[in-house]
Formats: structure tokens, sequence, C-alpha cells
């Protein structure tokens, strides 16, 4: 007797299950340790709605790892917004500063706790925006499909709050 393998939109149930190790690491790493105890059902949520929705998995766009990281992120941005109420919790718990250490704009390890109380100043767009870009290494569209906003808007926002988060912390303008 032989076992058909169910295949969906040319992917098959071991194919997709082969990435739960990519999508539990991504997923400790977005959530921190605030949310660490959510990994295993994010993981399994996250594989599941794959699953679900291969029809709507286009090649053409992409690899079948992007997606799947991005429908990570997302689940764990919903998860930390229904969970955290606000974006407090992801200052504190994401640890934001050290990604942005490597930046020329953030050299200097002084800057730290500055750079804390600045982010904690921000309103909730500009910090989300930042966190998104530059802990999230988000794109525009996918900060865009987020915050529910149109992908050009993203940009002005974006160089916006970086004004913004300059000024609170006295940092000269480049030229």
């Amino acid at each position: 007797m032989r076992i058909e393998k169910v295949v969906k939109n040319g992917v098959t149930e071991e194919m997709l299950l082969s990435y739960s190790s990519m999508i539990r690491v991504a997923a400790q790493k977005y959530l921190g340790k605030q949310f660490a105890g959510w990994v295993p059902d994010v993981t399994q949520d996250v594989l599941l709605k794959a699953w679900n929705r291969l029809d709507k998995y286009d090649k053409s766009k992409g690899e079948l790892s992007n997606w799947l990281y991005t429908m990570t992120k997302n689940a764990c941005l919903d998860l930390m917004n229904k969970k955290g109420n606000n974006a407090e919790a992801l200052v504190f718990e994401v640890d934001f500063v050290s990604s942005l250490e490597s930046d020329a704009d953030m050299r200097y390890a002084s800057m730290k706790g500055a750079l804390r109380e600045a982010l904690n100043e921000l309103d909730h767009r500009d910090k989300t925006l930042l966190i998104m870009r530059y802990y999230f290494k988000s794109s525009g569209r996918e900060i865009a499909e987020f915050l529910g906003m149109p992908e050009n808007h993203v940009a002005s926002y974006m160089k916006r709050a970086k004004e913004r988060l300059r000024d609170l912390l006295d940092y000269p303008r480049a030229a």
C-alpha cells in the first residue's frame, strides 16, 4: 500500500515542517524574555496558518522561508500588541539599543541610557516605526501593512521619527 503525500501549492507537509526551527528561532528573537513562554504557541500557530493559507503563497513573490518569516514576525507583533497593551513593553523588553549600536549614529555605549529615555519620550507611532525598522529589520511595506498606512508615508514618518529622536538626544544632524 502506497501513501500519497499531500501537496498544496507545490509544498508538502514535510517541507513546511522543516522550517519549524527557523520559525521558533525567529519567534524567540521577536518575543524576547517577556513573551518567551509564547514561542511554542506562535510556532505552532504559524505552521498551521501557513498550511491553511498555502494557496495564497505566490512563489513568484519570494521564497517560502521569507513568507514564513513574515508570518512569524506578524504573529509575534500581534501577540505583543495584544498581551503588552502598549509599546513600552517593546522598548524595555526588546534589546533595541544593542541593534542600533552598529549604526554610525549610535557608536558610543554611553548613549544607551540616553537613548532609552529618548525612546520613552517618543509617541507610540515613532517608537513602533523605529523598533520595526532597526530591531525587526522590517521593510517599508511590512511597516505600512502593520501600521495600516500607505507605504509612501512610512519613509516620511521614519525621517520625522529619527529627527525627533536626534532632537531628544541633542545629537547633531548630518550636514
